[in-house]
């Protein structure tokens, strides 16, 4: 869990199709799997930087935990081995800046990487890198308890782009105020995160989720 490791990816490929990797950027302004250099880098390494991480200072570290830190060459081994396999962005700084680097850097990145958005104004650049799917994540938009706008805009994409606009992701918080059931209604698919027992599952279920971003239930585990 929060690893953003290749063993992490192995461990759970016979599994899932979609897997959500942290990324944040070293000094270097290389990208690597991180959830946050402040809060998630000492529980794995040990100690905390008072500033990122060069490229190579961070691939030389040694985690307690024994896992491997991800880098985009390692992403793309991973991919070209298991492809079936679609990796769900959450990038933490300069989300275009990053999408753009990915979709030079990987192969078949249109197909194989689902950026998730966090502003409107970020599509664009989407669009113009050709990924085939795209999710947009309410945790960062700070427009998302207004559920009108949301809602409006959400329903426009999803007329305009289908299913290249995978799903509305959000906050558990939200769907239970009444978000996902106004998306529900509009023809536009929800995720919920994070969600860890069959019983939460069900229950947002109820409250017009479709999916949910989880750390550990298994494929099948909730019926």
């Amino acid at each position: 869990i929060y690893t953003n490791s290749l063993q992490a990816l192995e461990a759970n490929a016979d599994q899932f199709e979609l897997f959500e990797l942290d990324f944040q950027w070293t000094a270097d302004r290389r990208l690597v799997g991180l959830h946050s250099w402040d809060v998630i880098f000492p529980r794995h390494f040990g100690f905390e930087p008072d500033e990122p991480l060069s490229y190579d200072e961070f691939q030389e570290l040694e985690p307690e935990a024994r896992f491997t830190p991800l880098d985009l060459d390692m992403l793309g081994t991973f991919l070209d081995e298991q492809d079936h396999a679609r990796i769900v962005t959450d990038i933490k700084e300069d989300n275009t800046a990053a999408l753009e680097k990915m979709a030079k850097r990987i192969d078949d990145a249109g197909r194989r990487l689902v950026p998730q958005i966090y502003q409107p104004g970020e599509l664009d650049t989407v669009l113009e890198l050709d990924f085939e799917r795209f999710i947009w994540t309410l945790y960062r938009y700070p427009g998302n308890r207004d559920f009108d706008r949301v809602t409006e805009r959400a329903a426009a994409w999803r007329s305009e782009h289908g299913d290249r606009f995978k799903a509305v992701a959000m906050p558990i918080e939200l769907a239970e105020e009444g978000l996902a059931e106004r998306l529900e209604a509009e023809g536009v698919p929800t995720y919920a995160h994070t969600v860890n027992s069959c019983e939460e599952v069900a229950r947002l279920r109820e409250l017009g989720i479709d999916a949910v971003y989880t750390d550990e239930l298994g494929r099948g585990a909730c019926r």
